[in-house]
């Protein structure tokens, strides 16, 4: 409990002090002209994608790291919008979630990170620990942010599949949770033509 209390300390501090600007929006965006609400969002340097799907009602882009494999991967960052969950409350869906990860996993711990609004939009944050899927055999720790947008409903999510854990005892260090606490502090949803939502100023180019 000692060690989770550090990780959430370590993500407040974060969110606290992150000043980097939004980056840029996450590939696959197919959204007509006509709307202008935008995810700011893109995967780390050199990180590849393994899956895209754009149904209409659902975008979906998974990356995973550059010394990963589509079939062997360790970890997993996902881009997701749905145009049908607009009005949903992010920590009711997140929730949703952990109902249905308490049916597949040994037993599930979870704890709220951040639940408020960013640039006006309600949004949550919340890092979820199986401790053994039943189909993967596989442990998972999960950070997940959700944004209730006007357009969509946005989740981020890293997944990290771990050695099958006891509770508390998951394989995983401070350190990684507090860079995907940074990544994910950065990632924004904004949009020019609201003024309650407006997005951040491009940063001067030096000559």
């Amino acid at each position: 409990m000692y060690r989770i209390f550090i990780i959430c300390l370590a993500f407040l501090v974060l969110v606290a002090c992150a000043t980097e600007p939004g980056i840029p929006e996450f590939q696959g965006e197919t959204e007509p002209v006509v709307k202008t609400e935008r995810l700011l969002a893109s995967p780390p340097k050199d990180w590849q994608l393994i899956y895209q799907l754009n149904s209409g009602d659902v975008r979906l882009s998974d990356f995973i790291p550059p010394n990963e494999t589509e079939k062997e991967w360790q970890t997993k960052l996902s881009f997701e919008a749905h145009t049908q969950l607009v009005d949903s409350d992010p920590i009711s869906i997140i929730m949703g979630e952990i109902k249905s990860k308490n049916e597949m996993c040994t037993h599930i711990d979870h704890f709220n990170l951040f639940s408020g609004f960013e640039n006006n939009y309600p949004t949550s944050v919340r890092l979820i620990q199986c401790g053994e899927n039943a189909h993967s055999q596989l442990g998972e720790i999960s950070l997940i942010k959700a944004i209730q947008g006007n357009d969509s409903f946005y989740i981020v999510r890293f997944v990290k599949n771990v050695p099958a854990f006891q509770k508390g005892e998951a394989e995983f260090t401070n350190e990684e949770v507090a860079n995907w606490s940074s990544f994910l502090k950065r990632v924004s949803l904004c949009d020019d033509d609201d003024t309650d939502h407006k997005c951040p100023s491009p940063e001067p180019v030096e000559p």
